[in-house]
C-alpha cells in the first residue's frame, strides 16, 4: 500500500504535536505541583477556598442557599456540600424560586476561623487525612448543615510531582548513557558504529560523537 505525501505530512505532523505535548506534560505538571505545595503551606495559616453558591428557595422570612466548595485548611483539601439557610427577622425577603443565577465565590480567611476545626483522627485512613464528615450549627439568625469530604493536601503535590521526576530520571540517565558512550535511546554500545545505533536506528547527534570520542 502505497502512502500519499498528504498521508505522510498528517502523520508527521501528528508525531510532532503528540512529541510537543509530551515535553509540555512535565512542566505543566511541574506548576500544578508547586502550586499544590504552595496551597498545602499556606493550610496551615488560614483556609484559601474556592465555591459555587445556588438559590435554593425563600419564604417570607428565609433565604436557602446550596453551596458546592472545595477549600485548603489544616493540611487538608476539604469538599464539601452546605445548605445554608438566613432568617431575616424584621425585613421580608423577596420570593425566591430556585431557580436564580449560581454566583462564584473566592478567596481566603484567617486562622481559627469557625468551620477550620480538625478533623478527629480515629481511624488509619483518618490519621493519613482521608475524612467523610458533616457537621451542622445553628442560631437566631442562619442554620447550616454540612456533609463532605477530606484528602490529605500531600495527595495532589504526589500526583503532579510524578511526571517531573519521571523526566528528570530520564534526562539524567540519558546524558549518562549519551557520557559513556552508548546510543541514548537504548543505551547499546556505539563504540563500533558511532554514527547509528545498529540496535534501535536512532541516529547519533553530534554531541554524543563528541561524548564518544571523549569515553574511548
Amino acid at each position: 500500500m502505497v502512502l500519499s505525501s498528504r498521508n505522510i505530512s498528517c502523520t508527521r505532523y501528528n508525531f510532532h504535536m503528540r512529541r510537543r505535548l509530551f515535553t509540555l506534560m512535565p512542566f505543566l505538571s511541574l506548576l500544578l505541583c508547586a502550586a499544590a505545595v504552595a496551597l498545602w503551606v499556606r493550610s496551615y495559616w488560614g483556609t484559601d477556598y474556592l465555591d459555587l453558591s445556588s438559590p435554593a428557595g425563600s419564604d417570607s422570612f428565609s433565604i436557602t442557599h446550596h453551596t458546592h466548595g472545595v477549600c485548603w485548611t489544616r493540611g487538608d483539601i476539604r469538599l464539601s456540600h452546605a445548605e445554608q439557610t438566613l432568617y431575616m427577622h424584621k425585613t421580608p425577603s423577596p420570593k425566591l424560586d430556585g431557580t436564580g443565577r449560581s454566583t462564584w465565590g473566592w478567596g481566603r480567611l484567617g486562622a481559627g476561623h469557625m468551620g477550620s476545626e480538625p478533623l478527629p483522627a480515629d481511624s488509619v485512613w483518618s490519621r493519613l487525612g482521608f475524612h467523610s464528615y458533616r457537621r451542622g450549627e445553628m442560631s437566631s439568625f442562619y442554620d447550616i448543615g454540612e456533609q463532605g469530604v477530606a484528602l490529605p493536601a500531600w495527595l495532589p503535590v504526589v500526583i503532579f510531582g510524578v511526571a517531573p521526576a519521571l523526566w528528570l530520571a530520564r534526562r539524567v540517565r540519558t546524558h549518562r548513557r549519551i557520557a559513556k558512550g552508548f546510543c541514548r535511546n537504548c543505551g547499546y554500545d556505539l563504540c563500533a558504529t558511532p554514527g547509528r545505533c545498529p540496535e534501535c536506528g536512532t541516529k547519533a547527534l553530534p554531541a554524543d560523537s563528541v561524548n564518544l570520542a571523549r569515553s574511548l
